[in-house]
């Protein structure tokens, strides 16, 4: 027999959450639980008659829940010994399989229709006659357990009566809490929904029943063929995964909140526009939203750079880390497959739908505080809100919403509102309670930001710090109120107005709200009197450093590499066999010839060493002679050219030429003095970059050292250097040196269809370039000496650090059409390109440009980057047909024609690129000559189709034309 948990003490969780359950408790569910206990008292006193007084009928219920409440502490969930309450090992989340099978009997479409075409009546006859169904169910599991307990007097006759009276007493009290439960979730489609009742009487975890509940209502595990006992291990697992009782907000209650709300949308018309699968990916969206949150929000993973900021590149970094967390915990638990029973296509859609759904709930941009306190009434009616730009022009073409990107707009705009709608679309009940919440939690963490450094507390423009006085408590009113009047009322209107008309009543919840806001709130001692709590804040600090130590000690597989490790491992080996450190005298010629006046910037301060560490022996050939140092130095001289050669260069280098060029080029701009970078700290991270790099046909170190050099060379003789700053400056050649690093040789395509550990840590979202970037920040912040920003104000690490991350993730080219359609929207304005966010995608098209700009240079370097690439595709394409899975496009070294692969790059990605670029900086008009004589190239080979010879042999024959 499955037992109840009603209040948050019930759970004695096996980790460090229990330590500050009672306090938040106390201060976050007292007064609830009291309203629950007497909104439910008619539910409590059914069975008593009515004739009792209103003060007796509250007394009796107050009796009764409290005897529930203690019943429900007394006994455990699960029968067997490890899940008792009492033992260490009992599971912090709450499963009643006899509610579940309630929950199905009321929820399941069909049964609900059949109650309904019978008496073709009112909820409330509905609801009765589910009760009936309830009963059966509970008088079986009643003689169940009175005949388990007559089983047991028959040996033990002297405990017998004690025994059966017992049972029947907590089985009565089991079905009673189980039909309050009922009760509430039969409110799932009504914006009167309490979610807060439901939590308390399900000890803080009312998720899983509210997410079984609707997947019981929408039929889906009929529907989809999903298996429904894998889910509800999920729905297990996932609950498991929120910190209901550490942290107060964003929890799995907050989670079953959206859920309803998503719920509410969809049975007032967004159905219409949904199918099975969407609805599917809605539920689990809301579900897993608040999966591994540690109550510490994603301004404050950047400002302390905690290692899951790290991880996820400060973007959306919670939201991401929930989602890898649960598709990871689905891979390695059989048991948890929600996917179970879907086609490979259902399952990549569903995925993908989540995904954006999820990442919409980043609150961060849509709670700005730039915009909430900027108190300026401008035209615009949610500054920088981009979805409801989105959404209005859409609806402004007369959009049908057919289309999978339509849908997921709509899906997008559901959730942002749900995850909002306690403010928005609830009563003013609900409203302060889950507002009381919200700000517990974000005192608290303003509290530990100010802990750790006073002046960056406010680095990101946090408004909601605790109130000390009546003019500060009435001014966090007013910046709340303009939140609901500015950001969230009119993409409500919008969304209901123009899609959603059976929804429209809703909208009086937030017109109440927010006159509740205007009148009532300087009066309201909830919100007024939310206590500091010291506990919670230890309790927070501590939630951020179990996860941040979870995702360093995560065992990470081997990743496929095109060149496995120990061949890599073996060609380092022959290679340093013939290399010796670079000597002094080069170095000191090298930094002689850069730090003249030839170059940017006067001399570096201190003494240079550009090699002072003595075990780094892989970088480059002795240059014992000075013919050689001489050619190097001359080859330096034209480092802003167009045709500068790093074949050339990295043969005279004997090997890499990474560090050398990326060292001459800090040199160049100065950027040791300007940023105080100490020159060991640079020597150790160019060093740990160069080696970092894979031993690939073509993304190795030599591509890395060739994007650089252009990227430079774009800046400077493109023209854009008038309008970056040295911050610019150095994060791009930072950029672009990193934007492949520790790249394994296999592309993007192959890391999704294998379901490798980066796609699901990145969950299928650009995940090398989200590799290549997280690498290069762990290493600054979690390796010895290696922290170029170490010695940069917190405001220059946080630009450089955003601009970096846009620019490598920008290298992606799944998503090369939206950067060419925002770079060609900037045109059509007439932008000038000098604000930080035209600069920023300036850059982005500028290493997009040098990561592809092969074809665009002289004939005889195209060529020999062509036999690299060529080479590398087609050991991907047969790495692929190895592991069973499709072959990529112009992978297929049988099949591939490599002159109309590479005129079709030409014409749809190189020139409408290039053409954008120098409508802007036409300084880069030069490039079209190139790019004219390498098109004409390949259409008079047309000869050269498949590779049918080894690699190389082709390159030869071009370079004799």
């Amino acid at each position: 027999m499955g037992s109840c948990v009603s209040s948050t003490h019930a759970q004695p969780a096996p980790s460090s959450n229990s330590g500050a359950n009672a306090n938040i408790s106390a201060s976050l569910n007292e007064d609830t639980k009291a309203k629950t206990l007497k909104s439910k008292g008619v539910i409590s006193n059914g069975s008593m008659g009515g004739s009792q007084s209103a003060s007796q009928q509250k007394g009796k219920s107050s009796s009764s829940r409290n005897e529930l409440n203690h019943s429900a502490r007394s006994h455990a969930i699960p029968p067997d010994d490890s899940q008792n309450p009492d033992s260490a090992h009992f599971y912090p989340y709450v499963y009643d399989k006899t509610l579940i099978d309630m929950i199905k009997v009321r929820f399941t479409k069909r049964l609900a229709k059949a109650a309904k075409s019978s008496d073709g009546a009112s909820s409330t006859d509905t609801y009765s006659n589910h009760n009936s169904s309830v009963q059966s169910i509970s008088t079986s599991a009643n003689k169940n357990s009175k005949n388990s307990a007559r089983s047991d007097s028959a040996e033990h006759s002297a405990a017998a009566g004690t025994s059966v009276a017992s049972a029947s007493d907590v089985s009565a009290r089991d079905d009673e809490w189980r039909k309050l439960v009922v009760h509430n979730l039969a409110k799932l489609d009504d914006w009167d929904f309490n979610v807060h009742e439901l939590s308390n009487l399900c000890g803080n975890r009312p998720l899983i029943y509210v997410a079984y509940a609707a997947l019981c209502k929408y039929d889906l595990f009929k529907r989809l063929s999903i298996d429904e006992h894998k889910v509800i291990q999920f729905l297990k697992k996932v609950q498991d995964m929120c910190r209901n009782d550490s942290v107060p907000f964003h929890n799995a209650t907050h989670a079953a909140d959206v859920l309803q709300g998503l719920n509410c949308f969809i049975r007032r018309g967004l159905n219409e526009y949904l199918s099975d699968e969407d609805i599917y990916a809605t539920i689990l969206a809301a579900t897993i939203l608040n999966a591994e949150n540690p109550g510490l929000d994603n301004n404050y993973q950047e400002l302390v750079e905690s290692h899951m900021s790290t991880l996820f590149n400060g973007v959306a970094t919670l939201q991401y880390h929930a989602c890898s967390c649960v598709f990871f915990m689905i891979q390695q638990n059989e048991d948890c497959n929600i996917f179970s029973g879907l086609t490979p296509e259902q399952t990549t859609d569903i995925r993908e739908s989540i995904l954006c759904m999820v990442l919409e709930t980043d609150s961060d941009s849509c709670l700005n505080a730039e915009d909430i306190t900027s108190q300026t009434q401008q035209s615009s009616p949610i500054p920088g809100d981009a979805i409801y730009k989105e959404l209005q022009g859409k609806m402004e073409k007369s959009c049908e919403f057919s289309d999978k990107n339509d849908v997921r707009l709509l899906m997008r705009v559901a959730i942002k509102l749900a995850y909002w709608s306690f403010c928005c679309m609830r009563p003013s009940s609900v409203f302060v309670e889950s507002l009381k919440r919200l700000w517990t939690e974000t005192f608290t963490q303003s509290e530990i930001e100010h802990e750790i450094s006073p002046k960056h507390s406010t680095l990101y423009g946090r408004t909601f710090k605790r109130p000390t006085n009546d003019d500060e408590f009435v001014a966090l009113g007013k910046s709340f109120s303009y939140f609901l009047g500015k950001k969230l009322k009119p993409l409500l209107h919008a969304f209901v107005d123009g899609l959603l008309y059976r929804l429209r009543s809703s909208k009086s919840h937030l017109l109440s709200n927010r006159k509740w806001m205007d009148e009532k709130f300087a009066t309201c001692s909830e919100l007024r009197k939310i206590p500091c709590d010291d506990q919670l804040r230890v309790q927070l600090k501590k939630n951020q450093q179990e996860i941040d130590s979870e995702l360093r000690n995560r065992p990470i597989p081997e990743q496929a590499r095109v060149i496995p490790l120990e061949e890599q491992s073996k060609r380092r080996r022959i290679q340093n066999e013939e290399q010796e450190q670079l000597e002094t005298e080069c170095r000191e010629k090298l930094e002689q010839r850069f730090q003249g006046n030839e170059w940017r910037n006067g001399p570096l301060s201190g003494e240079a060493k550009i090699y002072a560490l003595a075990d780094y022996d892989s970088i480059a050939e002795p240059l014992t002679n000075e013919e050689t140092r001489l050619s190097v130095m001359k080859m330096f001289d034209r480092i802003d050219h167009w045709n500068f050669d790093v074949f050339a260069l990295t043969k005279l280098l004997g090997g890499e030429s990474l560090f050398l060029t990326s060292y001459v080029l800090f040199t160049k701009y100065d950027l040791l003095s300007k940023f105080k970078i100490e020159q060991d700290i640079l020597v150790n991270f160019l060093k740990r970059v160069q080696l970092g790099y894979q031993m690939n046909p073509y993304h190795n170190a030599m591509h890395a050292c060739d994007v650089m050099q252009v990227t430079n060379s774009i800046m400077v003789r493109g023209g854009m250097m008038e309008n970056l700053d040295n911050i610019d400056i150095m994060a791009a050649l930072i950029s672009s040196m990193v934007h492949d690093y520790d790249h394994p040789g296999l592309n993007n395509a192959f890391q999704t269809h294998s379901h490798s550990y980066l796609a699901t840590l990145y969950n299928d979202r650009s995940v090398l370039e989200n590799h290549h970037c997280a690498q290069t920040f762990r290493i600054m912040r979690e390796e010895h000496n290696c922290d170029i920003f170490n010695n940069m104000s917190a405001e220059q690490r946080r630009d450089a650090r955003q601009t970096m991350v846009g620019m490598i993730i920008s290298t992606d080219m799944t998503n090369h059409g939206k950067y060419i359609a925002a770079f060609n929207s900037r045109i059509e304005s007439e932008s000038d390109f000098k604000n930080k966010n035209d600069i920023r995608l300036a850059l982005q098209i500028a290493i997009k440009m040098a990561d592809v700009s092969n074809p665009t240079r002289p004939l005889y370097l195209y060529l020999q980057w062509t036999d690299n690439i060529i080479t590398e595709f087609f050991m991907q394409g047969d790495k692929e047909a190895d592991h069973g899975l499709p072959v990529s496009p112009l992978m297929n070294r049988h099949t591939s024609v490599l002159s109309k692969g590479q005129i079709a790059f030409l014409q749809y990605i190189i020139i409408p690129m290039f053409n954008s670029f120098i409508q802007v900086f036409p300084k880069m008009e030069f490039t079209r000559k190139h790019i004219k004589q390498n098109q004409e190239h390949w259409e008079t080979h047309t000869e050269i189709k498949k590779e049918e010879f080894a690699p190389g042999q082709w390159k030869d024959m071009h370079l004799a034309d």
